[in-house]
């Protein structure tokens, strides 16, 4: 993997954790992610942002949904809680990548997570597992009511569909 640093030359840490998490993520190309990253003026703690990169860079999977829409709740893979997927929409462009770390033991922002399109809330289960105040639950809640991924069996657990 390519080494990647923020725009004040901080080297960011990808630990084994985040690439497995990242296989949720796998259309997400590195080497646009370092580019995102060389944007980010990093200075210590939590940050997350989307970044747009002027032109079209891929695909977001996750779109606003109403009535019409045949929504679904599945498990994805290595998650604790049931995401909405909806059935027969087509993946839009994008020219934001969504960029989160957290600080790592020695200073150095982790990348926790990467993926394209806009920032969202936690999805509801992940929010109250982490118990966030009642106004997060309520966002996480909102957003996820008028939002889902879409349909994308390869990313579901099929040993947990009911």
């Amino acid at each position: 993997m390519k080494k990647m640093y923020t725009k004040n030359g901080i080297r960011v840490i990808v630990p084994q954790s985040t690439l497995e998490h990242m296989e949720a993520h796998a259309d997400v190309d590195f080497d646009i992610l370092a580019e995102a990253v060389k944007k980010i003026e990093y200075n210590g703690g939590f940050y997350k942002d989307s970044i747009n990169m002027g032109r079209i860079i891929g695909k977001t999977t996750c779109v606003k949904v109403d009535a019409n829409d045949e929504v679904q709740h599945f498990y994805r893979k290595k998650r604790v809680g049931t995401t909405p997927f909806v059935k027969g929409r087509d993946p839009e462009d994008t020219t934001n990548i969504v960029v989160i770390f957290r600080e790592g033991k020695y200073g150095n922002p982790m990348l926790i997570t990467s993926w394209y399109g806009d920032l969202a809330p936690m999805e509801p289960w992940d929010a109250r597992r982490k118990h966030c105040t009642e106004e997060e639950i309520r966002e996480c809640d909102e957003f996820w009511d008028s939002h889902a991924l879409i349909f994308d069996e390869s990313c579901i657990d099929m040993e947990r569909v009911v």
